[in-house]
């Protein structure tokens, strides 16, 4: 979805410049110290004007609307790919827009059962869900999908996501959410 956003945004507005920072909350087994990560992000943006934030994902929401008024309590604020209920309506600002998503699990799993009426009796007829791998159990970042790509391998059952970006990689149809579009609509 960022990928797409950064494509779109820049076709759209070709002078802008985008500045990353990577928050890597999520994928944290516990909460830590948010302190040098504030303080890093105070220091990569130090005497820069932003015209906009954008806090891709619910960790980034909820990681800026916590802190804001320590690096940016002024710009606006763009949170996108983030389910709506995982963070703050109530601390958005005037300035401040949402593209959310919604993750609605029991509706994937009622397309599950719909396409194999007796997935409830497994192991026979199974289906597997593969929500998202960012880091395996080593540590190790979770680079192209390289564990949906092992997964389907070794499967003999459909394979289920809620990204679109997992089709042409062996995950089946269903209700997905479409990185492609809320990529473009984040841009708009």
């Amino acid at each position: 979805m960022a990928a797409r956003f950064r494509e779109e945004f820049t076709r759209r507005l070709p002078a802008v410049d985008l500045y990353e920072a990577s928050v890597e909350m999520a994928r944290l087994p516990q909460p830590t110290e948010e302190a040098p990560l504030v303080d890093y992000i105070r220091a990569l943006f130090a005497g820069r004007d932003l015209d906009l934030v954008v806090a891709v994902g619910a960790p980034a929401a909820r990681f800026f609307q916590k802190h804001r008024p320590q690096f940016f309590p002024l710009t606006p604020l763009l949170i996108t790919a983030a389910d709506q209920r995982t963070f703050s309506e109530a601390a958005l600002t005037s300035n401040d827009a949402t593209v959310p998503s919604t993750l609605d699990l029991p509706k994937l799993v009622e397309n599950i059962l719909q396409v194999l009426k007796r997935a409830a009796t497994p192991p026979r007829r199974s289906a597997l869900f593969y929500a998202s791998v960012r880091v395996d159990a080593a540590g190790i970042p979770n680079e192209q999908n390289r564990v949906l790509v092992r997964l389907r391998e070794g499967a003999n059952a459909p394979i289920f996501s809620y990204l679109d970006s997992n089709f042409g990689q062996g995950v089946v149809g269903g209700p997905v959410i479409s990185t492609q579009e809320l990529g473009r609509r984040a841009a708009e």
